[in-house]
C-alpha cells in the first residue's frame, strides 16, 4: 500500500504491480539487447575466421598444387602415351616406377583402372617427401652428434597388413634399418604410414614421437582405431621402458573429406605432405584439388624428387610472414 502518497487500497496495488512490470521489462530488454550484442559479436568473429581461413586456403593451394611448367607438363603427356607399360618412367631408375605405375595416376583407358593409386605410386611420393625432408632438417642443424636420428620415416605401406597377418614382432627390424630403434624413434619429428587393409581404400597413419603424438588420416571420415591400436603396441615394443601410454594422444578427423570414391591414394599423399610440413590438412587443400594434384604427383615423380620446381615450401611461405 502507497499510503504515504494518498494513494491506498487497490489503486496503490496497481501501481506497485504496473511499477514491477515495467522494470521487468526493462531488464528483459536490456537482456534482449545483451543477447544480440553477443550474436553480432559471434557472427563477427565468425565470419572474420572464415575469412582468414579462405585466405590461407588459398595460400597453400598455390604452394601444394604449383602450376606445371609447359616442359613439365609436356613431358608428363609424353609419357602417357608410351605403349610400353613396364617400361620405367625415369632412365636413370630402371628399376623405379613404371608407365603402368603412372596409369594408375592419369588412367589414360579403362585397362588402367579407375584412378585408384597403387603402392609404388604412395610408397615413392612419400618416400620422395620425406628425403627431402631429410635433406632439409639437415642443412638447417646445429647438432654435433655424428649420427643423429633422421628428422622424417616413410614406412612402407606393408606395414600394418604385415602386423594384422603376422604380429607386430614381424615389424620389429623396420625401425633399426631406418636408424630409428629403441628410444632414437623418440627424435623424429614425424613418422608417416600409408595404409591400404582392404585393398580398396588408403588412409595415413602419422605418428610424431617428439610430440608424443598418434594421428590418424582418413578423407572417408573413419576412425581407425585397429590401426591405432596397431601403433600403439608397435610403439610400445619398438620404445620399451620409454613408452609412456599416458603420455600419448590420439587425433583424428582432420582430413579434407573426398568427393568421390578413388581419390582416397592422392589424400593420402597431401595429408603427409601437410603432416611433414606441420600443415592442418584442412587448411590447404579440399576435394577440390584433387584433380589437380594427381598431375602435381605425377609431374614431381617424374621429375624424381621434392627439388626444383617441386620443393617444399617454408614456414615463412606457409604463415604468410
Amino acid at each position: 500500500m502507497l499510503s504515504g502518497f494518498g494513494i491506498e487500497g487497490d489503486s496503490a496495488d496497481d501501481i506497485s504491480l504496473s511499477y514491477l512490470t515495467r522494470l521487468e521489462e526493462e531488464a528483459e530488454q536490456q537482456a534482449a539487447e545483451k543477447e544480440k550484442e553477443r550474436r553480432e559479436k559471434e557472427e563477427e568473429e565468425r565470419v572474420t575466421a572464415e575469412a582468414t581461413r579462405a585466405s590461407r586456403l588459398e595460400r597453400n593451394r598455390s604452394l601444394f598444387f604449383p602450376a606445371l611448367s609447359e616442359a613439365a607438363e609436356g613431358h608428363l603427356q609424353d609419357v602417357l602415351r608410351w605403349r610400353a607399360q613396364w617400361k620405367a618412367v625415369r632412365s636413370d631408375r630402371p628399376d623405379g616406377l613404371k608407365r603402368k605405375d603412372l596409369g594408375t595416376l592419369l588412367p589414360q583407358s579403362a585397362s588402367e583402372g579407375i584412378g585408384w593409386l597403387n603402392d609404388e605410386v604412395v610408397n615413392e611420393y612419400l618416400g620422395s617427401l620425406v628425403s627431402r625432408v631429410k635433406e632439409t632438417r639437415s642443412r638447417q642443424s646445429t647438432s654435433s652428434v655424428s649420427d643423429p636420428p633422421p628428422p622424417a620415416w616413410a614406412v612402407n605401406s606393408n606395414w600394418y597388413n604385415q602386423i594384422r597377418t603376422k604380429g607386430v614382432a614381424s615389424v620389429s627390424r623396420w625401425a633399426r634399418r631406418a636408424k630409428l630403434d629403441g628410444e632414437r624413434l623418440l627424435e623424429a619429428e614425424v613418422v608417416l604410414i600409408p595404409v591400404n587393409s582392404t585393398g580398396n581404400h588408403w588412409t595415413l597413419l602419422v605418428i610424431r614421437p617428439k610430440a608424443r603424438s598418434i594421428e590418424y588420416l582418413d578423407s572417408m571420415g573413419g576412425g581407425g582405431s585397429g590401426i591405432i591400436n596397431a601403433a600403439k603396441e608397435y610403439l610400445a615394443m619398438t620404445l620399451g621402458a620409454k613408452y609412456n601410454a599416458s603420455e600419448w594422444s590420439v587425433e583424428t578427423g582432420r582430413s579434407p573429406l573426398q568427393a568421390n570414391g578413388v581419390d582416397c591414394g592422392v589424400f593420402v599423399c597431401y595429408n603427409g605432405l601437410a603432416a611433414a610440413l606441420g600443415v592442418n590438412p584442412t587448411d590447404a587443400f579440399t576435394a577440390d584439388d584433387m584433380a589437380r594434384g594427381r598431375r602435381v604427383i605425377a609431374a614431381t615423380l617424374l621429375h624424381g624428387s621434392h627439388t626444383g620446381p617441386f620443393d617444399l615450401p617454408s614456414r615463412s611461405r606457409l604463415t604468410g610472414a
